[in-house]
This record gives C-alpha cells, structure tokens and sequence, in this order.
C-alpha cells in the first residue's frame, strides 16, 4: 500500500466522521474506483461506522434514589459538624472568661495567696495572656492549632507541679482547681482544631468535613490523538 492508499484511507475515515470536504470527498471517489483495496476499506467502514451507530446503549441502572441519598447524608453530616464547631467555641469563650476573672485581680492588684507583688503581677499578666489568647481562637479558630503545643505545655506543668505541691503538702486542693481551666482550654483548643481542620481552613475556620479529600492539581493536557489509517 502506497502513500497514496494511506492518505485516501484516512481521508475516508474522516468523511465518515463528517470531518472532509467536498474535494477530498471526490478524491476518494475518484481513487477507489480504480483501487479494490480502498474500495473494499471503505465498504468495510462503512460497515463497522454503521454497526457502531445503530448499537443499542447499554442498560444504566437508575442512580437518583442513591444520590440524593448521598447529597442529604453529607449535609447532616456537615450542619452535626457546624454545630460541634460552634458548641466548642462557645465553651472555649466561657473558660476564657474564667480565665480573666482569676488573673485581672492578681494582675491588677498584685496578690496572689504569699506571692509578692512583682510576682503576682507577672504571674497575672501570663493567666491574662492565655485567657485572651483563647478568647482569639474562640473568635477565630484557625489560630487553635498553632496554639495548642503553647496551652499543652503550659497545663500539662501545671498539673506536674500541683501535683507534687499537693503530695508534699505545700499547697491545698482548692488552691489547685484553677489549673482546670487551664486543662480545659487545651482541650477544647484540641477539639477546635480538630473539627475546623487547623490552619489550613478558610478565614472563618470551618473546612471541609472530615473523610472529604482535596481536589487533585489538574493533569497536562492529553496530547491530540493522530488520525491513522486504520479503524
């Protein structure tokens, strides 16, 4: 088969996809009454082209119920989900508050149980920081992740040192309850960022629901298939 058969057989096939023009439509005519092998290409085409028009389309089960199914599952599963994120920021607020009713006195009037002034007024001033910053993570809780390593260091020696205060008998209990907050802050900063996804949620803290995963970066483009000669 010449060079001349590979360009008419290709130029059939693009009739049959409605892709020629009139003059290569007559060139082929012209070729394949002179050429039985084109001739019987392009009867064996025309076939092929004719068969596949004419097959039925396979037989779809019927998807709607399923769906929609799906579609009402994933918005429960997201307002459950909002309603977590707003009950958590709520009572991050509500220790925050706490917090600032326990240090605002030691910070403002420096007395805290045998203390002394200077160290009362530090001490308040560290208690009044954590209380604003989880007040900020309550208003916005994509700061929750960044600063949990900071609360989790914090109450975790607290709650090392009250221990051992208590074991050796330098301090009461009651004395020690405060350090509470402190515990349930981390925790409720945990729970924040666990539900809004941490730093990489938008600018109000809510992300996606978990399980849900990011939309792949988009592949180079497919490369145009060339039109060859055979079908």
């Amino acid at each position: 088969m010449g060079v001349r058969c590979e360009q008419i057989r290709a130029a059939i096939s693009a009739r049959l996809d409605g892709e020629s023009t009139a003059a290569e439509a007559e060139l082929v005519r012209a070729h394949v009454s002179g050429c039985g092998e084109c001739a019987g290409f392009e009867a064996r085409a025309e076939v092929l082209h004719r068969r596949i028009r004419v097959t039925p389309a396979p037989q779809m089960s019927d998807m709607t119920d399923r769906v929609v199914a799906a579609v009402a599952g994933d918005a429960t599963g997201r307002q459950r989900l909002w309603r977590q994120w707003q009950l958590t920021r709520v009572a991050l607020a509500a220790v925050a508050v706490g917090q600032l009713l326990l240090a605002a006195p030691v910070l403002l009037f420096g007395h805290d149980e045998q203390a002394p002034t200077h160290i009362a007024h530090e001490i308040g001033s560290f208690g009044f920081a954590i209380a604003i910053g989880l007040l900020l993570a309550a208003y916005r809780p994509r700061l929750a992740a960044g600063m949990l390593p900071i609360v989790g260091i914090i109450a975790g020696l607290l709650l090392l040192t009250a221990g051992s205060d208590l074991a050796l008998g330098r301090t009461q209990l009651a004395d020690e309850t405060p350090h509470l907050l402190d515990v349930a802050g981390f925790l409720l900063l945990w729970r924040l960022a666990k539900v809004t996804g941490g730093p990489v949620g938008d600018e109000s803290g809510w992300a996606s629901a978990p399980g849900v995963e990011p939309v792949p970066p988009a592949s180079p483009a497919t490369p145009p298939l060339r039109r060859t000669a055979g079908l």
